[in-house]
């Protein structure tokens, strides 16, 4: 996520430099490290939260299967018939 604040910064500062300049190729010059800043934010953006998503994914899918697995024990434990010793 600091990435994401990082970059903001930059892109507020480049639109006022960009705002500011009289130059038109100048402007031009600002407004493609704009358009790649932000698309460059947005990738990294979409690739942090993926990875969010799956990890929290990963986690539900542990729970749930240890559920199951526990429910599957308990209901074996109580279906099995007792042995008798010797």
């Amino acid at each position: 996520m600091k990435f994401h604040f990082i970059s903001s910064v930059i892109f507020s500062v480049l639109l006022a430099l960009m705002a500011l300049n009289g130059n038109i190729k100048i402007r031009m010059l600002y407004m493609a490290g704009v358009l790649v800043l932000f698309y460059v934010t947005l990738i990294s953006f979409a690739l942090d939260y993926d990875a969010q998503r799956r990890k929290q994914w990963r986690e539900k899918e542990k729970k749930v299967s240890e559920e199951v697995y526990q429910k599957f024990v308990k209901r074996h434990r109580k279906s099995r018939p007792k042995r008798k010793h010797k």
